[in-house]
C-alpha cells in the first residue's frame, strides 16, 4: 500500500542538460540577429571608404581686391564765387541780372544813382583843361626864358591835381555800374530797384557752376597717400546715390589745429549722366587710400594660430585636410591676405581649423561666397 502511494512522485525528472538546451540555441539565435544588423549598418555608413566624411564649408583662393577707402562726407560749392558788394551810396536804378541768370565777364548787373558823381566829374574836366591851357602856354613862355622855373613848375603841379581829381571822380562814376568780374552764374541778388544802397553793401553772388567741388576732411595719416590729380568717386542723394566720378584738385597745407584733419578739394563736373548737380548738395566722398588689388586672401577665420605663433590653413585634397603654413598680410573686410603659401585655384576650409586636425576627411557641401559672406 505504501508503495503505491508513492508511485506518482517517482516519476524521473530530465536532466539539466535537457533543459539548458532550448535556452542556448535561443541565445545563439539572437546573437546572430544582432550581428546580423551591425554589420549592415556599419556597411550602410561607411562600406570600404573608411570614416565618414565631414561636411564643411570651402573657399578657391583667387586675387581680391584688398583696398582701403575712406569715405567723408560734404557739401558741393563752385569751383569759384565772387560776392560783388556795392562800391559807393545811392540808390539802385537798374537791375540786369536775375537769380539763375547766366553772366559774362565785364556784363553790367545793375547801376546806382551817381548823378552827383558825374556833376564832379564835369566839374573837375573843366578844371583839367583850364589846367592844361595854363601849362601849355607857361611852357612856351618857358620856352622863351619869359618866366621863371619856379612860375612853371607851379603850373605843372596844378595840371597834375587837375588830372587826379578828374580821375577820381570818373572812378566814382564807374561804381555806379556793378560788374560781372568772370563768367558764371548768378546764385543771389539781394536787392531789388528803388532800394538804396550803401558802400560795402553786398548785392549779388556769382559762381562758376559748371564744375564743383567737395571740401573735405581727412585724417593726417590717410592724407599721406593722396595726392592732386587723384581719381575719387562721389555719391550725391539728390541723384540716387549714382556713382560720380571725380579728382582731388587740392590738399590744403595744412592740419586743422583741433580736429587734426587737412582739408581736401574733390572736383566733379555739374552735369552727369545721371542729372545735374547743384552748389548745396550732400555728396559722399571716397578716396583710395591704400591699393592692394588683386591680392590672394582667405577669410579671416579660416586662420589658426599654433604654439609657436606661426599662422595655418588647412588645405582640401583629395577630400583630406593638409595642413599649410602661410604668411599673412592686411586684414580687411573680413578677408586676410597671404602673402606666400598658397596659390591661386587652392581650396581651403573656410571655418575654424581649430575644431579639425591634419589628415581629417571632409567634403565641400557649400562654397564660403554662397554662403553669404
Amino acid at each position: 500500500m505504501i508503495s503505491a502511494l508513492r508511485a506518482p512522485y517517482s516519476v524521473p525528472l530530465p536532466a539539466p542538460a535537457a533543459l539548458l538546451r532550448p535556452l542556448v540555441l535561443l541565445f545563439l539565435m539572437l546573437g546572430l540577429v544582432a550581428c546580423t544588423g551591425d554589420e549592415a549598418t556599419t556597411g550602410s555608413d561607411s562600406g570600404d571608404e573608411g570614416p565618414r566624411a565631414t561636411p564643411v564649408i570651402g573657399v578657391e583662393v583667387s586675387p581680391r581686391d584688398l583696398s582701403r577707402q575712406v569715405s567723408v562726407s560734404g557739401s558741393l560749392e563752385p569751383l569759384r564765387r565772387a560776392r560783388l558788394a556795392s562800391r559807393t551810396d545811392g540808390e539802385l536804378t537798374e537791375l540786369a541780372a536775375d537769380i539763375g541768370d547766366t553772366v559774362s565777364r565785364g556784363e553790367a548787373l545793375a547801376r546806382i544813382d551817381v548823378s552827383e558823381a558825374r556833376a564832379e566829374q564835369a566839374r573837375a574836366e573843366a578844371n583839367l583843361a583850364d589846367a592844361r591851357a595854363s601849362f601849355n602856354r607857361q611852357q612856351r613862355l618857358r620856352e622863351q626864358d619869359l618866366v621863371s622855373e619856379a612860375e612853371f613848375q607851379t603850373t605843372e603841379a596844378a595840371l597834375k591835381v587837375a588830372e587826379s581829381e578828374t580821375r577820381l571822380w570818373q572812378t566814382r562814376v564807374e561804381h555806379g555800374e556793378v560788374r560781372a568780374p568772370m563768367d558764371g552764374t548768378v546764385l543771389y541778388r539781394h536787392m531789388e530797384t528803388g532800394d538804396s544802397v550803401e558802400k560795402g553793401e553786398q548785392l549779388f553772388e556769382v559762381a562758376e557752376v559748371a564744375t564743383l567741388l567737395a571740401r573735405v576732411g581727412i585724417s593726417e595719416r590717410d592724407v599721406q597717400q593722396l595726392q592732386p590729380g587723384q581719381p575719387a568717386t562721389l555719391r550725391a542723394d539728390a541723384l540716387g546715390g549714382e556713382r560720380l566720378e571725380g579728382e582731388i584738385r587740392r590738399i590744403h597745407p595744412g592740419a586743422d589745429p583741433a580736429s587734426r584733419l587737412v582739408t581736401v578739394e574733390v572736383q566733379t563736373p555739374a552735369d552727369t549722366p545721371a542729372g545735374r548737380l547743384r552748389p548745396g548738395y550732400l555728396v559722399r566722398v571716397s578716396l583710395l587710400v591704400d591699393a592692394r588689388p588683386g591680392r590672394l586672401a582667405v577669410p579671416a577665420q579660416a586662420l589658426g594660430t599654433d604654439a609657436a605663433g606661426d599662422q595655418y590653413v588647412y588645405v582640401i585634397s583629395d577630400q583630406a585636410l593638409e595642413r599649410r603654413p602661410v604668411l599673412t598680410g592686411v586684414s580687411r573686410r573680413g578677408w586676410t591676405e597671404v602673402v606666400r603659401g598658397l596659390a591661386p585655384g587652392d581650396v581651403v576650409l573656410a571655418v575654424n581649423p581649430l575644431t579639425f586636425e591634419a589628415g581629417d576627411r571632409v567634403r565641400v557641401v557649400q562654397w564660403y561666397d554662397e554662403a553669404g559672406e
